[in-house]
């Protein structure tokens, strides 16, 4: 928090070909940015990073269920895309 206002976070997208070495360039950011790195505490682990591959084609609410699942947070029911996106900020 700065200024006592919540940041609500910062996503980066890598694309390219196969080959192109997106994984080797981000592995590498990772690497060199201690501040991104896991944080183990008493109740677990902290993952500053979220990291997704995706397949072909997505939607935009399967992004985000994909996203809020590897946070930590438990698919209960069917959402719809808006509360997908709505429930985000928070969680992350």
């Amino acid at each position: 928090k700065k200024n006592l206002r919540r940041d609500d976070g910062r996503i980066l997208f890598v694309t390219g070909e196969s080959g192109a070495g997106k994984t080797t360039l981000v592995d590498r950011m990772l690497e060199e940015n201690p501040t991104l790195a896991p944080i183990q505490k008493s109740y677990g682990t902290i993952e500053p990073v979220i990291s997704l591959t995706l397949m072909g084609p997505s939607t935009l609410k399967f992004l985000g269920l994909n996203i809020l699942q590897k946070a930590g947070y438990k698919i209960t029911r069917k959402y719809e895309q808006g509360e997908v996106w709505d429930i985000l900020p928070e969680q992350l």
